[in-house]
């Protein structure tokens, strides 16, 4: 007979990163990126899909964030780099990159002073931890207030048109830029880090009764 299950309980744990490679640490002095991106900026929908008269929130940010990067990108003022792993002429579901790439990520992202992290197809990115585990100063879309996130040494922005003063006031000041990267690590260390959610995981798990029902079985 099939246990009822009366109350479900929902652990949420944070996102991570994808494609990371861990690199020894840079200080700030010897970054000579102030910031870059690599990814989506928007996948093509057929004409009979509601989301290609409509485009999602993600590609709405991420098309306001590129056209702000490249402008700023062709001033000369800064050093930017940008690569769009899946161009909008593309076919769906189709990638221009390949290993290359997402060795260099890791490279480009240690490398880089600031780490902007936009949305993605949700409200988190991988993105977002990525660039506190590599000690960037994090620039990101507003994001819910998890438990997890809380005190999170990042800087929201709530329209990318901002970004040019934003890099004035931090990109230079590398004393400030050199806290927010130990901050940052130490943030990751303590919130994150696989240890720590494992550890998260393993506590609320060996709270729950002995017996808890799973596909219509009860198992202990």
């Amino acid at each position: 007979k099939a246990q009822v299950v009366k109350h479900l309980r929902m652990l949420r744990i944070p996102l991570g990163y994808q494609s990371q490679q861990l690199l020894p640490q840079k200080p700030m002095a010897q970054r000579t990126l102030d910031t870059f991106f690599a990814g989506d900026i928007a996948t093509r929908f057929p004409r009979n899909n509601y989301r290609y008269w409509i485009p999602p929130s993600k590609t709405i940010t991420r098309r306001q964030l590129w056209h702000v990067l490249d402008d700023l990108r062709r001033s000369g003022e800064w050093h930017i780099q940008l690569n769009d792993l899946r161009p909008e002429d593309a076919r769906p579901k189709h990638s221009t990159a390949n290993a290359t790439d997402y060795q260099s990520y890791s490279e480009r992202m240690m490398n880089s002073r600031i780490c902007v992290a936009p949305r993605g197809s949700n409200w988190e990115s991988y993105r977002f931890y990525e660039g506190l585990r590599a000690g960037c100063l994090v620039f990101t879309s507003p994001f819910r207030n998890e438990s997890f996130l809380r005190g999170a040494p990042v800087i929201t922005v709530d329209s990318w048109s901002k970004l040019p003063g934003l890099l004035r006031r931090y990109a230079p000041d590398i004393d400030t830029l050199e806290r927010y990267r130990l901050a940052s690590l130490a943030w990751w260390k303590e919130h994150c880090s696989e240890p720590v959610i494992a550890r998260h995981l393993a506590e609320q798990l060996n709270s729950e009764p002995s017996r808890i029902s799973f596909a219509g079985r009860e198992i202990s």
